[in-house]
């Protein structure tokens, strides 16, 4: 409970420095005002996303950023944050969208360093959809309860779903080989 108090203080240093009303902050954020004040108490834990939605808006440099993330009880040194301009992220936007015209079907691929990226091990999935897509939500029971928790949740358009579903479906056909 302390870290949480520690990590309210800082927040609302931070928004103060900015000469932001807890209003405005809630405002930026798309939060009520009341979350964030018992955020700023130390009487809630904000969610992952509530988190980073203080820290973009609060524009906290890395140090500051991975602070937050360890006062709130998660492993900071999992998270990163970059800031980068409109126009790179419409560059970065047109690069992930591009069509070969050779090859429609050409995918993106990336790299995971294992040494960087935790790896969640779940035991309940729930798939919840909206009208922008589909949140898929990752949860493990709490030992010694019947409580389970989300521990990650992720979001995609329906879209992207798709491809996700049919990539998983290959992968489960080339293991019942």
């Amino acid at each position: 409970m302390q870290d949480l108090k520690q990590l309210g203080d800082k927040v609302k240093q931070a928004r103060v420095l900015l000469n932001l009303s807890q209003a405005g902050l809630a405002e930026t954020m798309g939060i009520d005002s009341t979350l964030l004040s018992k955020i700023e108490n130390g009487h809630v834990r904000p969610t992952q996303e509530q988190l980073q939605a203080i820290i973009d808006a609060l524009e906290l440099d890395e140090p500051r950023a991975l602070l937050l993330w360890n006062l709130s009880g998660r492993a900071g040194g999992f998270v990163t944050t970059q800031r980068i301009s409109k126009s790179e992220l419409e560059r970065i936007v047109s690069m992930a969208t591009k069509k070969s015209s050779k090859d429609q079907n050409q995918q993106m691929s990336f790299t995971i360093d294992p040494a960087r990226v935790q790896t969640l091990y779940s035991d309940i999935a729930a798939i919840v959809s909206t009208e922008n897509g589909v949140t898929l939500q990752f949860g493990q029971h709490m030992a010694g309860s019947n409580t389970a928790n989300v521990v990650a949740s992720v979001g995609v358009s329906f879209d992207h779903a798709r491809k996700i579903a049919e990539a998983i479906n290959n992968e489960l056909a080339k293991n019942e080989r």
